[in-house]
């Protein structure tokens, strides 16, 4: 911030710090770096004489030991942060919210879902992450996009976006829903903290329950809810009131990616004891989770919230000791019990305070669970809030594979097991709608044909193809549900152990084949037209990957390029994707054969990343 300004405007010349020694923050004096106690983590340890020597003593073992100042966390630029985030459900689960309500906050992620696997031009490009700035092809399907859009709509590259999404679909069913929303550092009200520095009169420039903060549509103004992960109690919604004024104007609006707060109501407490240290808080713009948040419950806070064990000395033993609290992490088991509670349907008011009661103290607990390590101070969770903190609701099979392998779930008619059960329902229904008709006649080069001989050569490669793809996978179901195929499996001596870790190599397989496809058939855009021919014309309802997994770099070839327009990103764009508006722009798109075939994990991470 400028504090040259800020302390001038104000008289303030010179600024003392905790040893007692001034600074000079005079306009051209040279600059400094302010911190805040909380930040300077080594004063307890330092803190030898209660001079500046201590501080002197830090920067030489600094410098003896070739210590490095390092980044943990860094901000997004205006541009590229997210207006919209996935929440969690967490932080869905204890909104107080009629079935119907609840459900509707479900609805842009579905309708994300099924733009993209519709073929919708701007929300498929957005999401393989194809602009017109930038737009190069992770593999041959995207490929086969760039040269003629019409290929959304081909089974193998339909095939191909929604596993893509399945992830996507599955994390819908325990809550990973698009919000409008952004992570944002926490910080607190900075006028206030620079009076503080320069020892003025604490005024600050916000009041209480209101906060400052801006994204790349500007300031925001009006309520928003504040969130915190992990999440336990409905306590720990927070509504504050987004403002602005002059001074936050003039010294603050350089601030990108930070949710300012105010220092004259309890935020941070409320937020399972947040810091100003580098926390994220989730800031979310939704009218309707915000009318689920209960204005008037009572406030969970822990008082103690700091606490420490007895000091220990700098031994081996207690190094070791410290070490191993790190590796003892109760914050999941917490919040699974909170979990539990939040999905019992309780059958009168006393039970339900009662619930309410537990998952309280779970948050206080839970607060204790994450500052062990530093504090080794820890709260056991109560023996009887443990016995009835089970079964795990249903919806959170789709959380891990933790979770899926449980036996027993609770299918209790909680909000976040109704929306699962309706996103199960949905999705068997979205998997059965067909797309308008595809000309697959654009996939095949009439100038290099094909031959007889080739033809009935490879045909036999895929009749083997289909019927090994098919052997495969239902030996996987079987496996998968080894319970139900016992006999037939124990014939084939697979146990429960071999098929309960079975999974095919599918690679290997299709390495296989794809091997014997070019020995027959070198020219890739022959084998190509074959391929085509074989899956779209003789063999219709049968396997299409054949195309992709055998020549999915001659198919590319053989398709002609088309004039292609590409989403393109800018303020007064005609389209929007996850709060970002774009505009369809024409690109001349020459192929790069050179372009990278990559594995489904990798391309994962990449749209990850997007």
């Amino acid at each position: 911030m400028d504090y040259e300004t800020f302390f001038a405007e104000r008289g303030v010349q010179f600024i003392t710090d905790v040893w007692g020694v001034q600074h000079n923050v005079m306009p051209g004096a040279e600059p400094i770096m302010i911190l805040t106690l909380g930040q300077y983590k080594g004063y307890q340890y330092f803190n030898k004489t209660g001079t500046i020597a201590d501080w002197e003593e830090y920067w030489y073992q600094f410098r003896k030991y070739k210590h490095c100042m390092g980044i943990a966390k860094w901000n997004f630029d205006a541009d590229l942060e997210p207006l919209y985030t996935r929440a969690n459900y967490q932080i869905l689960q204890d909104l107080e919210l009629p079935y119907d309500k609840f459900r509707s906050l479900a609805d842009p992620s579905i309708d994300w879902f099924e733009k993209i696997t519709s073929g919708d031009p701007v929300y498929t490009m957005c999401f393989l992450g194809m602009f017109a700035d930038k737009h190069k092809a992770l593999n041959d399907y995207c490929a086969a996009i760039l040269k003629n859009p019409a290929m959304l709509q081909e089974d193998g590259v339909r095939q191909y976006i929604r596993s893509l999404l399945i992830k996507y679909r599955d994390d819908m069913k325990c809550g990973k829903i698009w919000l409008k929303a952004t992570f944002k550092f926490l910080a607190p009200d900075l006028i206030m903290l620079m009076e503080h520095i320069g020892g003025l009169p604490l005024k600050g420039c916000l009041e209480s329950d209101e906060f400052y903060s801006f994204d790349r549509t500007g300031v925001m103004q009006g309520e928003r809810l504040i969130e915190r992960n992990p999440h336990i109690c409905k306590s720990e919604h927070v509504i504050l009131k987004a403002v602005n004024n002059s001074l936050l104007e003039k010294y603050c609006s350089h601030l990108v990616n930070v949710a300012m707060v105010n220092c004259k109501s309890i935020t941070p407490q409320r937020l399972n004891g947040a810091d100003h240290d580098g926390d994220l808080v989730l800031v979310i713009n939704n009218p309707t989770m915000m009318e689920g948040v209960d204005r008037n419950a009572k406030i969970v806070i822990d008082i103690e919230d700091k606490v420490t064990s007895l000091k220990e000395e700098y031994t081996m033993q207690n190094r070791t000791a410290c070490i191993m609290r790190s590796l003892r992490n109760q914050i999941g088991e917490i919040s699974n019990y909170a979990s539990a509670y939040h999905n019992k349907v309780p059958h009168n008011e006393e039970q339900k305070d009662r619930y309410e009661s537990y998952v309280e103290l779970l948050s206080v607990i839970n607060g204790k669970a994450i500052d062990f390590a530093k504090t080794g101070v820890i709260y056991p969770v109560p023996r009887v809030i443990a016995k009835y903190g089970r079964p795990l609701p249903y919806f959170m099979k789709y959380a891990g594979s933790y979770y899926k392998r449980m036996k027993k779930l609770s299918g209790a008619r909680s909000n976040m097991n109704q929306l699962c059960f309706d996103i199960e329902r949905w999705e068997t229904t979205s998997k059965n709608r067909r797309t308008e008709n595809f000309d697959w006649s654009i996939m095949i080069d009439r100038e290099v044909g094909y031959t007889n001989e080739h033809f009935q050569q490879i045909e036999q490669v895929y009749l083997e193809f289909c019927k090994v793809c098919k052997d495969m996978a239902e030996f996987e179901h079987q496996c998968k549900n080894y319970d139900r195929y016992r006999e037939v499996l124990a014939e084939q001596g697979v146990t429960k152990e071999v098929a309960k870790n079975f999974e095919t190599d599918w690679q290997y397989y299709y390495g296989m084949f794809r091997n014997r496809c070019q020995q027959l058939v070198p020219d890739q855009r022959e084998l190509a037209n074959i391929a085509v021919e074989l899956c779209y014309d003789k063999y219709k309802s049968r396997n299409k990957k054949f195309i992709w997994m055998m020549v999915g770099k001659g198919v590319v070839q053989n398709i002609k390029q088309v004039n292609i327009r590409l989403p393109r990103q800018c303020d007064d764009g005609e389209y929007e994707y996850l709060g970002k508006r774009y505009t369809l722009a024409p690109v001349t798109y020459d192929l790069d054969e050179r372009y990278d075939v990559m594995t489904q994990e990798e391309v994962m991470e990449v749209l990850d990343v997007l």
